[in-house]
């Protein structure tokens, strides 16, 4: 379990997926992590998202950087 300005999220067991996709120019495929989340604390409890990760970023910290910022914004909203 992950935790940002106090609140609280995890990678969703079984939720990490390796797959391809056609790359942002369109001329041609990447490999990506499609990892999917929930918020466990604060108004957006129960709230899941997925991220996706270039195969060649894929590690811990990326992840985790991308959520965090995720969950930041996601928390905010929901406080709305």
């Amino acid at each position: 379990m992950a935790e940002v300005n106090g609140v609280k999220w995890h990678v969703v067991q079984g939720g990490q997926r390796l797959t391809t996709v056609i790359n942002p120019a369109g001329t041609g495929f990447d490999d990506v992590w499609e990892v999917t989340y929930q918020i466990d604390s604060g108004p957006g409890s129960g709230t899941t998202g997925q991220v996706r990760i270039p195969a060649h970023q894929y590690n811990a910290e990326t992840v985790k950087a991308t959520i965090n910022a995720l969950v930041a914004h996601q928390h905010g909203i929901a406080s709305l």
